[in-house]
């Protein structure tokens, strides 16, 4: 489909479109395996010292990455409850394969502890490069994840696709909120549609 009509289908089923965000990403990274070694070595806080886990990953070229603020065990980003309704949007409404997605967490050491913001500015350069690198067809940001990441607050511009660069975005509440505010299930369905419609159509 040609991009103009795909823009075009994109605003009848309720798209707005923000302009460009530039990313001021001050590590420049080559490869994930250069990523992860660098993760593996990471010292710049003392989650680095504390942690039985790092959040590695080695998959590229795949359809969407969820991204999250952290992860609770190996390889873990959700918490039980969250897992159970995240398994249920990516079968019953996304209908995406295992191989087709990723959740990665902008803190890539295990965070059991309360996490301020210093700790998101010293980790946001490694997923940064991270989504670079793997050059997915749409990234989808929980909850305040956009906020720590593009410096800018979700809440204005939810569920609405976003262009940085080469990549397309799609910024939604985050599951730990819906399940305390129910009343905003039904906006959060209505951004997973417009997540699955964009998937089709990109």
């Amino acid at each position: 489909m040609e991009y103009q009509k795909y823009l075009k289908y994109l605003k009848l089923f309720g798209f707005k479109f923000v302009n460009d965000i530039n990313l001021k990403n001050t590590l420049k990274i080559k490869s994930l395996n250069e990523l992860n070694i660098h993760l593996q070595n990471c010292s710049l806080c003392n989650l680095s010292n504390t942690t039985k886990y790092k959040n590695i990953n080695n998959q590229t070229n795949i359809k969407v990455i969820f991204i999250v603020n952290k992860f609770y065990g190996y390889n873990e980003p959700f918490s039980l409850k969250e897992k159970e309704i995240f398994q249920k949007i990516i079968s019953n409404v996304l209908n995406l394969k295992k191989e087709d997605f990723i959740v990665l967490p902008i803190i890539k050491c295990q965070a059991l502890m309360p996490i301020n913001s210093s700790y998101f500015n010293l980790c946001k350069n490694y997923i940064l490069n991270e989504l670079e690198l793997i050059k997915s067809k749409l990234i989808v940001t929980f909850g305040d994840s956009f906020d720590v990441l593009f410096n800018s607050n979700f809440i204005n511009i939810r569920g609405n696709l976003i262009k940085l660069n080469n990549l397309k975005i799609i910024p939604t509440y985050d599951i730990n909120y819906i399940i305390k505010n129910p009343t905003k299930k039904i906006e959060f369905y209505n951004d997973l549609k417009k997540i699955k419609y964009t998937l089709e159509k990109i």
